[in-house]
């Protein structure tokens, strides 16, 4: 490669960041073609094309890249971190702590990588070891808002609402404008009894996820979490066409099917809600929140040997989901089963 296409090719590289940072991913896509066709072995721009890819929801060939980007670049600690983000969207999440762990070979500090790993060990429903990375993270970078998050996540989905509460307000202190934080503390609030607390913190949510929708245009994860804010808030026909551009952005989003059937089944439209839980479940078998949701519906419409099924297959899964153990008890009563 010859001086002038070394120049040519570091030109397309700046432009790529900048339109990564931007949101621009489609023009972002296109610099990073250009600059492969000078160095079509450039581990840094196969990199931001994988991540271009990942964020237009791309994942099968954001992950074909991502590899390309490895094997010609092995020491760049950003295709591995990338690598193991992919997966987690392409629900592969045994793979990623592999991954991780060869980030952190390459880069010892790397709170980012101790945070992504805790988010696919949670997935998995390994929450201690969840909880372990989150705190290997924090000892790196106490301000880390996202491993603070990841905390909380954990600590939710064992029951352990205190302490869920304590690590998203700590998240919030860091990042006032995560709309995920906000929103997971409201659900947390809420757990706790909380009520006028909780709405004020969805109201938080709701704003700051105007934000993001209005920034990122293609991130499906801001949509999907807009939706479940809205719901909460009883926005319902809001909810339905916010899920439903998730789903357009990423069809096989089970949390988008979710939030679809949530708020179907809140405007009394419980055939189609079970439909989209279907359709969730397809997408995601082991969703004990698609389950939950399934059992609620069945419940709404007396339908309470498959309302049960349902509940216990949540519980199967996740034996803290708070909804599906109410709507058992609730069903055997009714099915006289109750205490």
């Amino acid at each position: 490669m010859g001086v002038t296409d070394y120049i040519q090719g570091a030109a397309f590289e700046l432009k790529e960041e900048l339109l990564l940072r931007q949101g621009s991913y489609g023009e972002a896509l296109q610099a990073c073609e250009q600059a492969l066709e000078i160095n079509e072995r450039d581990g840094a721009a196969l990199c931001n094309k994988a991540l271009a890819l990942w964020r237009l929801n791309r994942y099968e060939e954001a992950f074909a890249v991502c590899e390309q980007a490895i094997e010609f670049a092995p020491r760049n600690k950003r295709s591995y971190l990338l690598k193991g983000q992919i997966l987690i969207s392409l629900k592969r999440y045994e793979e990623v702590p592999r991954v991780c762990e060869q980030a952190i070979e390459r880069n010892l500090r790397s709170d980012l990588a101790y945070v992504v790993k805790a988010i696919a060990l949670s997935k998995l429903g390994r929450y201690r070891k969840a909880l372990a990375a989150c705190e290997l993270a924090i000892s790196i970078n106490p301000r880390s808002g996202s491993a603070y998050h990841q905390r909380g996540y954990a600590h939710f989905e064992m029951g352990e609402y205190q302490e869920a509460l304590a690590a998203y307000e700590r998240a919030f202190e860091i990042n006032q404008r995560d709309q995920y934080t906000c929103a997971s503390g409201a659900q947390t609030l809420w757990a706790l009894g909380r009520h006028e607390e909780a709405v004020a913190w969805y109201e938080r949510a709701l704003y700051a996820g105007e934000l993001e929708t209005a920034r990122w245009p293609y991130d499906v994860e801001a949509h999907v979490n807009k939706a479940a804010v809205l719901i909460a808030l009883g926005h319902f026909e809001e909810a339905l066409g916010t899920s439903e551009r998730a789903i357009q952005l990423h069809p096989a989003h089970d949390g988008a099917y979710i939030h679809r059937a949530e708020a179907l089944s809140q405007m009394g439209r419980h055939a189609e809600a079970l439909h989209s839980c279907s359709q969730a479940l397809v997408h995601n078998p082991r969703s004990h929140q698609a389950y939950a949701i399934k059992a609620n519906i069945l419940h709404i419409v007396g339908r309470y040997h498959e309302a049960l099924t349902a509940c216990e297959q949540a519980l199967s899964i996740n034996a803290h989901n708070q909804m599906a153990a109410s709507n058992k008890e609730w069903v055997l009563k009714k099915m006289g089963r109750g205490r």
